[in-house]
């Protein structure tokens, strides 16, 4: 039975993470990118959106989805709000990203 390996890429903005995850992608190995998942949690998971429309304002999203203009200028410009909003999207994004990596562990040879 072949070993199987779970690795987090982590670091700032701009430190190569995405590039990293192409050369990962590469060798045929599959990537889960935590933005792309907390994403789409704060789109289709009502309770997320909920409860940052409940603490941010209704002008956290548009008709078309995440208004980031919004968040970037309210949300990020304070430590305060950033462990807010985290501690809104930081528990159903790990537990989304463990449910998909279980999947793909699983279906690995």
């Amino acid at each position: 039975m072949k070993k199987k390996l779970k690795i987090a890429i982590t670091g700032g903005i701009g430190s190569g993470k995405s590039s990293v995850s192409k050369i990962v992608e590469s060798f045929g190995f599959p990537v889960i990118k935590a933005d792309d998942v907390a994403k789409e949690l704060m789109m289709k998971d009502e309770s997320i959106k909920k409860k940052i429309i409940k603490t941010f304002g209704k002008e956290s999203f548009t008709e078309k989805g995440i208004n980031t203009k919004y968040l970037a200028e309210n949300v990020f410009s304070s430590k305060d709000k950033v462990g807010k909003i985290n501690s809104i999207i930081h528990p159903p994004t790990i537990k989304k990203i463990e449910e998909i990596s279980k999947k793909l562990l699983k279906n690995m040879i």
